[in-house]
């Protein structure tokens, strides 16, 4: 057989290599990885299996094989073979192959079978309906028309049987023989034994006599009873399904290895949890059903939600899904993963308890979910009994591992795998083989993660479905483990966000909040526990993360962990971390008074003159800028930059000037200095477009917007200010979306379009309202109430606006102060003297919301 790619050709039974049609010199080792790796075509091909093939049956290092790997990129190209970190090697090239040259031992195409007579065989013509399963029935069956051994794997639950039994049911035509479904479940393993060998053999032949038995076949037994069933099935066409393989892997892969080498035409089709591991086998994961996205109104297109219809309605004829429970039926699928068996048992509570009964209930599930169908297997009658099954085919050290994996909220990279699996002093390779052990019996499923390009990554992400943590965290609990694997927990996520600190300047501010915003829920878990139990990890890890909290649009959540942090730190606490609390608080702190902001950012830089750290220093320097600027102190501010320009090194990445710009801008903004305002935003966003950093290039987009609304060119600040929009909806910058609509209202009010400035008013004090920032809309909600006609009602806002700004012992920045202006002087010429200072008076009294409600409600005040 001859393959074929670029300029290269393989003669696979001469064992040659050609390129250019000349011989190649290539090593008996690197070809047999070459081969294995052009077998395994289409899809990565596993270390452990490239070691099996290449050195089988001796123990070699790793290393062997990355050497050889390199030999044939030096003579193909680095491009044909492509590494994929913690999974193997995939051959990248396409491959030719003349029909001259096709593989002789290729499994032989399904042809039609004569459809007058019914086949053979015990499985039942008609299954029941699967729903949500179209496309994997396709997949499976296209995948047995071109491979001998197929194996369905996936979590148990998840519906393989079912699948597979589909499959079979619609090939039953096309076998002369037959398609037979095997049981193997009630088969116990064979007694474990100092001889690996024995215990498979043992294994093998309990699984070929229920292969005999199911077939209703007499073997003579006067020889072993497998080389007796495989000569009786050598010229048979026929379709075996061995149904639940995961606790005989080792004896199920040694029979379909003799089936495949003694049979010409018969088929396996496998299902298990853990695949069997064969170069011949063609593994099929079998995915969750489809759950509706958050944004998703075609919810019934998802197997998941149509399964979960679909078996209430069977108990209920009644029901049907609407706008009151359709948001019940979404969260009911998504907290059970979409896993089938769930769905199926969360839909015969549905009857005595609705479905939001059952969404109230989900954290209980093991208690809740035990209504099985009568007939099922035993593991399939209750959700406890599913998932006991599957923890039954763990080792110890399996089993450890799987229940300290509950310890993760959501998904975990591989980074915090061994302090969580086997503590920070465990070895790390022990870990990982754990893991893949989870990964390889389907109680940890692999997802996707995000490079620091922010592309999709091939390095994994990893989690437990939530029904597998719900029974690993009972036996966390019996194991009485739990608070030390916590304790492991917070220690590795606090490690993680101290080192997300220093790469605020290496990284573009996007690439970094999705770096880390997977994992958000862990550092949640965390912090949750480090509060009530290590208040120095805490208040140091409360400090480290905050930056994502805002990036993530939840800074009133990244604001309490540090006020609490701050609150419980000890008076002799790390300098360091009080200075960083200090300033998130300034930061995070939309409804602070102006002065105290300042005294924070004071004291934060008070702190960290000692401490040598000047990349910490200048940061801490900028803030405090900003607060003064905010004040009006222009001058504290202009000293602060001035000594932040001196600190800075050269040597720092070059995204760190843009600190030290925007601090100068906010500076200059305040002091009225606006074409020097306007120069330093015009730098701010050139810095953020040459390093592509979006996050920084929409802050110096609103700068510009303002710089511009400052001079009074409002209608292109409404231009800006929509592109600004634009930009920052598209790139997922949602932390400060309520200021952008914000300004948006405000030039577009102050072009007297408020038909378009309503809505965005609106919506930006709904977003107001939640981050506590209110206060800084009045003037604008002043300027619709006049804009309105509600004379009165833009008064007494402005008395509000007054009292708040005095309390807060800020200025006004330049927009807000053109607009309070206008205002002010529209509403004064209206009204007597006395009624201007009794509605200001009557104002002050208001809070903040009801002040804003003046303006936008709509009945007429």
């Amino acid at each position: 057989m001859r393959v074929r790619f670029g300029a290269h050709e393989v003669q696979l039974h001469e064992r040659q290599l050609r390129t250019d049609g000349k011989p190649v010199v290539v090593g008996a080792r690197a070809f047999d990885v070459l081969v294995a790796l052009i077998e395994g075509v289409g899809r990565t091909v596993s270390r452990a299996e490239l070691l099996d093939a290449v050195w089988p049956n001796l123990v070699v290092e790793e290393n062997n094989l990355s050497v050889q790997i390199a030999n044939l990129r030096r003579l193909l190209g680095s491009e044909v073979i492509t590494t994929i970190p913690g999974l193997g090697y995939r051959f990248s090239a396409p491959l030719e192959a003349s029909a001259a040259d096709a593989p002789t031992t290729a499994a032989p195409a399904l042809v039609p079978a004569p459809t007058a007579n019914a086949r053979a065989g015990n499985v039942a013509p008609f299954q029941p309906k699967l729903i949500g399963r179209d496309a994997d029935l396709a997949q499976v069956e296209a995948l047995l028309e071109q491979h001998r051994l197929v194996t369905v794997s996936g979590a148990g639950g998840i519906g393989k049987t079912r699948l597979a039994l589909a499959v079979a049911a619609r090939l039953r035509e096309r076998f002369a023989a037959g398609t037979w479904v095997v049981e193997l479940a009630p088969i116990a393993p064979a007694r474990a034994s100092a001889d690996d060998t024995e215990q498979i053999s043992a294994d093998a032949r309990q699984v070929g006599a229920a292969i005999t038995q199911a077939l209703g076949r007499s073997l003579p037994g006067l020889r072993d009873m497998l080389d007796e069933l495989a000569e009786a099935l050598a010229e048979e066409e026929l379709l075996l399904l061995l149904d639940n393989c995961e606790h005989l892997v080792a004896g199920v892969g040694h029979v379909a290895q003799l089936l495949a080498a003694r049979t010409h035409e018969v088929r396996l089709l496998t299902t298990t949890q853990a695949p069997l591991k064969l170069s011949s086998e063609n593994v099929f994961p079998l995915a969750p059903l489809s759950v509706p996205g958050d944004d998703d109104t075609a919810i019934e297109a998802h197997g998941s939600i149509r399964l979960l219809v679909e078996r209430v309605r069977a108990l209920n004829p009644r029901f049907a899904l609407g706008p009151a429970n359709a948001a019940d039926a979404v969260e009911i699928c998504r907290r059970l993963d979409g896993l089938p068996l769930a769905i199926e048992l969360a839909a015969a509570r549905v009857p005595l308890l609705g479905l939001a009964g059952v969404r109230e209930r989900l954290d209980d599930r093991l208690q809740l979910l035990t209504s099985g169908l009568r007939g099922a297997a035993a593991r399939h009658r209750t959700l406890r009994a599913m998932l006991a099954w599957s923890h039954s085919l763990l080792t110890p050290a399996e089993a450890a591992g799987f229940r300290r994996a509950a310890t993760f909220a959501g998904s975990f990279g591989l980074d915090q795998v061994r302090a969580v699996l086997v503590g920070e002093q465990g070895d790390a390779w022990e870990a990982l083989d754990i893991l893949d052990s989870l990964v390889y019996k389907s109680l940890v499923v692999v997802e996707s993660g995000v490079t620091e390009a922010g592309e999709a990554d091939e390095r994994p992400r990893y989690r437990l479905l939530e029904s597998a943590r719900a029974y690993a965290a009972e036996m966390l609990r019996d194991a009485g483990e739990r608070e030390e694997s916590r304790r492991h927990h917070a220690l590795a996520y606090a490690q993680l966000f101290a080192a997300s600190m220093a790469r605020e300047w290496k990284l573009a501010s996007q690439v970094r909040r999705d770096r880390y915003l997977p994992d958000l829920d862990n550092a949640r878990a965390a912090l949750e526990w480090a509060e009530h139990a290590d208040v120095a990890l805490y208040a140091a890890f409360a400090g480290s993360i905050a930056w994502l909290f805002a990036a993530a649009g939840h800074s009133v959540e990244g604001l309490a962990h540090c006020r609490r942090a701050l609150e419980r730190l000890p008076g002799d606490g790390d300098a360091g971390v009080r200075a960083r609390l200090l300033q998130e608080i300034c930061q995070l702190d939309r409804g602070r008074s102006g002065l105290r902001k300042l005294a924070s950012a004071k004291q934060a830089v008070r702190l960290l003159r000692p401490l040598g750290d000047a990349a910490a220093l200048y940061s801490a320097l900028g803030r405090l800028a900003i607060a003064a600027a905010l004040c009006g102190l222009t001058k504290r501010g202009d000293a602060a930059t001035a000594e932040m320009g001196r600190l800075r090194d050269p040597t720092w990445p070059p995204l760190s000037e843009w600190d030290w710009l925007n601090a100068r801008d906010y500076v200059a903004n305040a002091a009225r200095r606006q074409k020097e305002a306007e120069q330093l935003a015009r730098e701010e966003l050139a810095l953020a477009r040459a390093h592509n950093d979006s996050g920084k290039m929409v802050f110096a987009m609103m700068a510009m917007e303002q710089c511009v609304a400052a001079r009074g060119d409002y209608e292109e600040a409404v231009e800006r200010g929509r592109e600004l929009i634009e930009v920052a909806q598209r790139e997922k910058h949602v932390a400060d979306q309520h200021v952008y609509l914000f300004n948006l209202a405000t030039a577009l009010a102050m072009c007297g379009r408020l038909d378009e400035a309503l809505p965005l008013a609106r919506r930006s004090a709904e977003l107001d309202e939640r981050h506590d920032s209110l206060w800084q809309g009045l003037d604008l909600m002043a300027l619709i109430a006049w804009r309105r006609q509600r004379i009165e009602a833009a008064a007494r806002i402005i008395g509000r606006s007054d009292a708040v700004n005095a309390h807060r012992g800020g200025d006004r920045e330049p927009v807000e102060a053109n607009v309070y202006g206008r205002v002010v002087e529209g509403v004064r010429t209206l009204l007597p003297a006395e009624r201007w200072q009794a509605l200001r008076e009557q104002g002050a009294a208001l809070s903040d919301k009801a002040a804003t409600a003046l303006a936008l409600k709509d009945e007429p005040t």
